[in-house]
């Protein structure tokens, strides 16, 4: 992911979850399942 250029325009910390994919969960239901990520915020949720 950090050669990904949507990826290399995020402000963010360097340890911030969104990089790691392993760490994803959704914010409103913590589950780990088909989880996304907004690579315009970094908002982290599932389809449900």
């Amino acid at each position: 992911m950090d050669r990904c250029k949507h990826v290399g325009r995020l402000r963010l910390a360097p340890d911030h979850s969104i990089l790691n994919p392993q760490k994803w969960h959704c914010v409103d239901c913590n589950t780990t399942e088909s989880v996304w990520a907004c690579l315009g915020c970094a908002h982290v949720a599932c389809g449900r």
